[in-house]
């Protein structure tokens, strides 16, 4: 079975999941603080609310977190991701190359594989 694992981040991991749902795919979302996405345009904050939306009644989870934003809060949920994944398609910006890479890295401790 396969379900997709994303942070919901703008650009591709959303493009991603909003495919992933089209296709009848589980998608599984990690959102690191309770203000994420709240500081993006009004556009973007409506899709955003739109795909959380679809989510859950198709048949996927939203895991929230209660806790303020902290750049540790995001590293974090990027290695909770790791942790429930068999295996790992790694999109980076290439502007937040060294948090990436801190998830690749976890990720090769954890013997995950990276693609």
């Amino acid at each position: 079975k396969i379900v997709l694992l994303s942070g919901l981040e703008l650009g591709a991991e959303q493009a991603a999941a909003r495919r992933a749902l089209e296709m009848g795919i589980e998608v599984r979302a990690f959102l690191p603080h309770r203000e994420h996405g709240k500081n993006w345009t009004g556009d973007f904050q409506k899709q955003y609310r739109e795909l959380i939306e679809k989510i859950e009644p198709a048949g996927g989870a939203v895991h929230r977190s209660d806790k303020e934003y902290s750049p540790e809060r995001v590293q974090l949920r990027d290695y909770r991701m790791v942790d429930e994944a068999q295996q790992i398609i790694s999109l980076h910006n290439p502007a937040n190359a060294p948090a990436h890479q801190k998830t690749l890295d976890y990720a090769a401790k954890h013997s995950k594989e990276v693609t």
